[in-house]
Protein backbone atom coordinates (compact mmCIF):
# COMPACT_ATOMS: atom_id res chain seq x y z
CA UNK A 1 0.00 0.00 0.00
CA UNK A 2 1.35 3.42 -0.93
CA UNK A 3 1.02 6.30 1.44
CA UNK A 4 0.76 9.99 0.80
CA UNK A 5 3.76 12.19 0.39
CA UNK A 6 4.03 12.99 4.05
CA UNK A 7 6.24 11.39 6.63
CA UNK A 8 3.42 12.02 9.10
CA UNK A 9 1.07 9.65 7.26
CA UNK A 10 3.68 6.92 7.00
CA UNK A 11 4.66 7.35 10.65
CA UNK A 12 1.03 7.24 11.78
CA UNK A 13 0.50 4.04 9.83
CA UNK A 14 3.68 2.42 11.20
CA UNK A 15 2.79 3.48 14.72
CA UNK A 16 -0.76 2.12 14.53
CA UNK A 17 0.44 -1.19 13.05
CA UNK A 18 3.33 -1.76 15.47
CA UNK A 19 2.84 0.14 18.73
CA UNK A 20 1.17 -2.69 20.64
CA UNK A 21 3.59 -5.37 19.51
CA UNK A 22 6.63 -3.19 20.25
CA UNK A 23 5.31 -2.49 23.76
CA UNK A 24 4.52 -6.19 24.25
CA UNK A 25 8.02 -7.12 23.16
CA UNK A 26 9.65 -4.75 25.65
CA UNK A 27 7.27 -5.99 28.38
CA UNK A 28 8.30 -9.58 27.66
CA UNK A 29 11.96 -8.59 27.88
CA UNK A 30 11.88 -6.43 31.00
CA UNK A 31 8.56 -7.13 32.74
CA UNK A 32 8.34 -3.48 33.71
CA UNK A 33 5.62 -1.26 32.23
CA UNK A 34 7.64 1.93 32.79
CA UNK A 35 10.69 0.57 30.96
CA UNK A 36 8.53 -0.91 28.20
CA UNK A 37 6.77 2.41 27.67
CA UNK A 38 10.02 4.40 27.74
CA UNK A 39 11.73 2.11 25.22
CA UNK A 40 8.64 2.03 22.99
CA UNK A 41 8.63 5.82 22.89
CA UNK A 42 12.36 5.85 22.14
CA UNK A 43 11.78 3.41 19.28
CA UNK A 44 9.07 5.48 17.65
CA UNK A 45 11.01 8.69 18.21
CA UNK A 46 13.85 7.16 16.18
CA UNK A 47 11.36 6.05 13.50
CA UNK A 48 9.92 9.57 13.36
CA UNK A 49 13.33 11.24 13.12
CA UNK A 50 14.45 8.87 10.37
CA UNK A 51 11.29 9.40 8.33
CA UNK A 52 11.57 13.18 8.69
CA UNK A 53 15.23 13.15 7.59
CA UNK A 54 14.59 10.73 4.69
CA UNK A 55 11.28 11.83 3.14
CA UNK A 56 11.47 9.39 0.21
CA UNK A 57 12.19 6.33 2.32
CA UNK A 58 9.46 3.70 2.36
CA UNK A 59 10.41 0.51 4.23
CA UNK A 60 9.85 -2.59 2.13
CA UNK A 61 9.59 -4.91 5.10
CA UNK A 62 7.96 -2.58 7.57
CA UNK A 63 7.91 -4.83 10.63
CA UNK A 64 11.51 -5.98 10.06
CA UNK A 65 12.62 -2.35 9.79
CA UNK A 66 10.80 -1.40 13.00
CA UNK A 67 12.26 -4.38 14.86
CA UNK A 68 15.78 -3.58 13.75
CA UNK A 69 15.28 -0.26 15.53
CA UNK A 70 13.71 -2.07 18.50
CA UNK A 71 16.78 -4.31 18.74
CA UNK A 72 19.09 -1.29 18.71
CA UNK A 73 17.08 0.53 21.38
CA UNK A 74 17.05 -2.59 23.56
CA UNK A 75 20.79 -3.19 23.12
CA UNK A 76 21.61 0.46 23.86
CA UNK A 77 19.50 0.31 27.02
CA UNK A 78 21.16 -2.92 28.17
CA UNK A 79 24.65 -1.55 27.49
CA UNK A 80 23.97 1.62 29.43
CA UNK A 81 22.45 -0.34 32.28
CA UNK A 82 25.44 -2.69 32.34
CA UNK A 83 27.82 0.30 32.57
CA UNK A 84 25.84 1.65 35.49
CA UNK A 85 24.69 4.72 33.60
CA UNK A 86 21.16 6.05 33.81
CA UNK A 87 19.36 5.59 30.49
CA UNK A 88 20.37 8.41 28.20
CA UNK A 89 23.73 8.95 29.90
CA UNK A 90 26.94 9.11 27.89
CA UNK A 91 30.64 8.61 28.39
CA UNK A 92 31.53 11.40 25.95
CA UNK A 93 33.06 13.65 28.55
CA UNK A 94 35.56 11.40 30.29
CA UNK A 95 37.08 14.26 32.25
CA UNK A 96 34.05 14.36 34.55
CA UNK A 97 34.60 10.72 35.44
CA UNK A 98 38.31 10.98 36.25
CA UNK A 99 37.73 12.60 39.65
CA UNK A 100 34.98 10.09 40.53
CA UNK A 101 36.27 6.50 40.76
CA UNK A 102 32.85 4.91 40.45
CA UNK A 103 31.30 2.16 38.35
CA UNK A 104 33.42 3.24 35.37
CA UNK A 105 36.51 1.44 36.65
CA UNK A 106 40.04 2.76 36.68
CA UNK A 107 40.25 6.51 35.87
CA UNK A 108 43.35 5.89 33.75
CA UNK A 109 41.25 3.74 31.44
CA UNK A 110 39.03 6.74 30.81
CA UNK A 111 42.01 8.99 30.11
CA UNK A 112 43.24 6.44 27.59
CA UNK A 113 39.87 6.67 25.83
CA UNK A 114 40.30 10.38 25.04
CA UNK A 115 42.59 9.82 21.99
CA UNK A 116 40.09 7.28 20.70
CA UNK A 117 37.34 9.89 20.94
CA UNK A 118 39.56 12.42 19.16
CA UNK A 119 40.24 9.92 16.36
CA UNK A 120 36.52 9.18 16.09
CA UNK A 121 35.78 12.89 15.75
CA UNK A 122 38.23 13.09 12.82
CA UNK A 123 35.80 10.97 10.77
CA UNK A 124 32.87 12.53 8.96
CA UNK A 125 29.33 11.95 10.20
CA UNK A 126 28.52 9.07 7.83
CA UNK A 127 31.73 7.27 8.81
CA UNK A 128 30.99 7.77 12.50
CA UNK A 129 27.50 6.39 11.96
CA UNK A 130 28.84 3.26 10.26
CA UNK A 131 31.35 2.59 13.05
CA UNK A 132 28.69 3.20 15.68
CA UNK A 133 26.33 0.71 14.06
CA UNK A 134 29.15 -1.82 13.81
CA UNK A 135 30.06 -1.24 17.47
CA UNK A 136 26.42 -1.84 18.37
CA UNK A 137 26.69 -5.24 16.72
CA UNK A 138 24.57 -4.62 13.65
CA UNK A 139 25.20 -6.72 10.58
CA UNK A 140 25.52 -5.16 7.15
CA UNK A 141 22.02 -6.50 6.34
CA UNK A 142 20.55 -4.72 9.36
CA UNK A 143 22.39 -1.52 8.44
CA UNK A 144 20.99 -1.88 4.92
CA UNK A 145 17.47 -1.68 6.34
CA UNK A 146 18.28 1.39 8.40
CA UNK A 147 20.40 3.31 5.91
CA UNK A 148 18.72 2.15 2.68
CA UNK A 149 22.14 1.39 1.16
CA UNK A 150 22.98 -2.06 -0.26
CA UNK A 151 24.78 -4.36 2.20
CA UNK A 152 27.66 -4.95 -0.22
CA UNK A 153 28.23 -1.20 -0.48
CA UNK A 154 28.16 -0.90 3.30
CA UNK A 155 30.75 -3.68 3.67
CA UNK A 156 33.02 -1.90 1.20
CA UNK A 157 32.57 1.44 2.97
CA UNK A 158 33.18 -0.23 6.33
CA UNK A 159 36.56 -1.56 5.16
CA UNK A 160 37.56 1.95 4.05
CA UNK A 161 36.28 3.53 7.29
CA UNK A 162 38.20 1.01 9.41
CA UNK A 163 41.44 1.88 7.60
CA UNK A 164 40.78 5.60 7.99
CA UNK A 165 39.93 5.18 11.69
CA UNK A 166 43.08 3.13 12.31
CA UNK A 167 45.15 5.90 10.68
CA UNK A 168 43.37 8.54 12.79
CA UNK A 169 44.06 6.49 15.92
CA UNK A 170 47.74 6.31 15.05
CA UNK A 171 47.78 10.09 14.50
CA UNK A 172 46.25 10.53 17.96
CA UNK A 173 48.99 8.43 19.55
CA UNK A 174 47.08 5.20 20.23
CA UNK A 175 49.54 2.35 20.72
CA UNK A 176 48.42 -0.97 19.17
CA UNK A 177 50.69 -3.18 21.25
Amino acid sequence: MLYGNSAEELFRSLYEENQKIVYAYFMSCFRDPFTAEELSQETFEKVWRYLRENPYFIPVQRKAWIFSIVANVKNDWLRKKQRGLPYGGTLEDCRSVISDPSPYGNPEDCVEAIPIQQAFQMLDQAEQELLTYKWQGLTSLQMELILAVPASTLRSRMATVKKKFRKALENCGVNWE
